[in-house]
């Protein structure tokens, strides 16, 4: 009679593939070598993680509101302003923005890095390689962090 940590089921490592539309239409696949894990190891990281995606949107919100709040340079006080007519004109900085997106692809890196540990690609599974995928295929973490989930939730591949 079988034991239950001999059951197929047990955690190991295991390889997720992951299909990629590059932009001529074809796609590509990223073997990656992903870390098994019970669901009770899981859920704590995958509840984390979601609730880290809709904090980050709402604090992108937010600073939206701001900006659109914040008085316009150069306008006169003595000028009345109509809000309810009015647009709100968002500045941009290009420079800010640039640094904001070098930044924001440390959290995807870090999704990837809570999933897998390696890849089959000739280039090293390194943060810096990370960041390059993201910023080639944008979604990639989404992609792989759901797939992920639904491996450990028992989506298995049939043989």
């Amino acid at each position: 009679m079988a034991k239950l940590k001999t059951l197929q089921g047990a955690p190991k490592d295991f390889d997720l593939p992951v299909s990629l539309d590059n932009l001529d239409g074809s796609q590509s696949e990223i073997i990656f070598k992903c870390i098994g894990r019970t669901l009770r190891d899981w859920q704590p990281l995958y509840l984390q993680r979601l609730a880290g995606e809709v904090n980050a949107k709402i604090d992108a919100q937010d600073k939206l509101d701001q900006q659109a709040q914040a008085p316009e340079e150069g306008a006169k006080k003595s000028k009345k302003k109509e809000a309810t007519t009015e647009a709100k004109r968002i500045a941009i900085n290009e420079e800010e923005i640039r640094e904001t997106l070098e930044s924001s692809l440390n959290s995807p890196v870090e999704i990837i890095q809570e999933v897998a540990t390696g890849w089959d690609l000739e280039d090293d599974f390194t943060s810096d390689n990370l960041k390059e995928l993201i910023n080639r295929y944008p979604g990639v973490q989404a992609k792989l962090f759901q797939q992920y989930h639904e491996r450990i939730l028992g989506n298995r591949v049939k043989n």
